[in-house]
């Protein structure tokens, strides 16, 4: 969902950067943890060269990497959020 929202995000708007980075970040932590788990599962087996597992696990972690590590995901959705508050001033009691 989160994907089909960017690009609809892209599609209407000119700027579709956070939901873009939002969608960046779920799938490459959610890809990230099911292989890891599939890994914990399958023990040895799971890790052994050749598997799909294991090419699944290696790709995953390059994802991660490649399209932004998800600290800058996380950056560039928390610098947006954070632009757009407003805080207010303590009252002078």
């Amino acid at each position: 969902m989160l994907t089909y929202k960017a690009a609809r995000a892209r599609h209407v708007e000119a700027e579709a950067t956070v939901a873009a980075s939002m969608a960046k970040l779920h799938a490459s932590e959610t890809a990230a943890q099911a292989t890891n788990m599939a890994v914990q599962v399958l023990g040895a087996a799971g890790y052994r060269r050749g598997s799909t597992v294991e090419r699944l696990f290696r790709d995953g972690r390059a994802v991660e990497i490649y399209q932004g590590t998800s600290e800058a995901q996380r950056l560039i959705i928390s610098s947006n959020i954070l632009s757009r508050a407003t805080f207010s001033e303590p009252d002078q009691d």
